[in-house]
């Protein structure tokens, strides 16, 4: 049971855009390490697994490259090809490869928890064509994967290509003809069957089955005043690294921000635990 799923599209849309806001525009490591830790346990407790070490190698690259590229600071460590690597640009490096591996990882979370029916429920009545392209758009990547596999396993099947470079490669490129063909003949019959229902004549009408509750008033209301005292009060947005990286002091802000960002992952273990405890009982 996600209980955070079971929110308001507007309460969770409000949340996850609170969260990346503090992210990408904190330059304190500090609020990048507590988003990172906050976006794998969320993205833990969903049980989302695939892709998690592409964010590893990005954090790592991003991380290494810094110093490599950037030699600022005044705390030389050593001197590689004649270019010095500064304390300050590794410790930069490792800021930035957290934050956009949080980043990253709490867009997963997002695509997870935000579905485009929910999508359309937000923004259907402003902007309704813009709203139905990017719902389309964002299913287009997942679906194009999952019938890939399908068309790889059945060819795969019936035409076994063995070891053999060239025939695995020649497999590769008549699923990806079949998969264009499949998705522009998808596209063309979409069009036919809206066409034929009518759509865009007439005034637009549209069916939510999300209903707004007080915990969803709750939710928006705390994700608006952590916003809010995080860019203006909390005094933890700002972090200076050249020419001399800032001591790392205690900030109240650090314990509102970490209980901020593990709050998706606190509800949904509530939920469970909830929803076991109903099981039990029946």
């Amino acid at each position: 049971m996600q209980r955070f799923s079971a929110f308001h599209p507007l309460a969770s849309f409000l949340y996850f855009v609170s969260a990346l806001c503090v992210t990408m525009f904190s330059r304190n490591i500090v609020i990048a390490a507590l988003s990172l830790a906050g976006a794998m346990l969320f993205y833990a407790v969903l049980g989302l697994r695939g892709g998690i070490w592409l964010y590893f190698i990005i954090f790592i690259l991003t991380a290494l490259s810094n110093p490599l590229f950037s030699h600022n600071g005044v705390t030389v460590l050593f001197f590689l090809n004649g270019n010095q690597i500064t304390l300050e640009a590794v410790i930069y490096g490792v800021y930035l490869g957290m934050m956009i591996m949080a980043v990253l990882m709490w867009f997963s979370c997002y695509n997870d928890v935000i579905t485009s029916d929910k999508f359309l429920c937000l923004f259907g009545s402003v902007m309704p064509k813009a709203a139905l392209i990017i719902s389309m758009a964002l299913r287009l990547v997942p679906s194009f994967i999952s019938e890939g596999k399908e068309m790889l396993e059945i060819h795969s099947a019936l035409l076994p290509s063995g070891k053999s470079a060239i025939k695995r490669i020649k497999r590769y490129a008549a699923v990806f003809s079949c998969l264009i063909t499949r998705s522009l003949e998808g596209a063309a019959e979409r069009s036919d069957s809206m066409r034929a229902r009518g759509y865009g004549k007439g005034k637009r009408v549209s069916y939510s089955r999300f209903r707004f509750k007080a915990s969803d008033a709750i939710m928006i209301a705390v994700s608006l005043l952590w916003i809010v005292f995080m860019f203006f009060f909390g005094g933890a947005m700002e972090f200076n690294y050249y020419p001399e990286a800032d001591p790392l002091k205690f900030n109240a802000a650090y314990i509102i921000a970490a209980a901020y960002f593990i709050l998706p992952s606190l509800i949904n273990l509530w939920g469970e635990l909830k929803w076991r405890y109903l099981a039990s009982r029946i």
